[in-house]
């Protein structure tokens, strides 16, 4: 699915989480308005089968990877968060999504 520069935002994240995509592959879901909150939202659905989620050109920084690192993606094998504002603590938080 993809949903490049749609504006879509927490509040559509929060929805779009609560959908029954169980068979989706691929999110992508750059340039878009979307925060920390949103891998919360993301965290807590049914996309067990990602293999790719580009969340590029967001306003994610390290709590959002720290949502990510709840998340159930054993099949994630691309992760694009190119542009997306990553600390310290953030890359502590990849290392744990690398190794899902």
């Amino acid at each position: 699915m993809n949903l490049t520069k749609n504006e879509i935002t927490d509040k559509c994240m929060e929805y779009l989480a609560n959908c029954d995509f169980k068979v989706l592959t691929t999110l992508i879901l750059e340039k878009n308005y979307i925060s920390d909150i949103s891998l919360d939202y993301l965290s807590k659905s049914d996309f067990k089968l990602l293999t790719t989620l580009n969340l590029a050109n967001n306003r994610i920084c390290d709590k959002g990877l720290e949502y990510l690192t709840r998340c159930d993606f054993k099949h994630l094998t691309t992760l694009n968060l190119k542009y997306i504002a990553i600390g310290d603590e953030g890359l502590k938080h990849l290392n744990v999504i690398i190794n899902i």
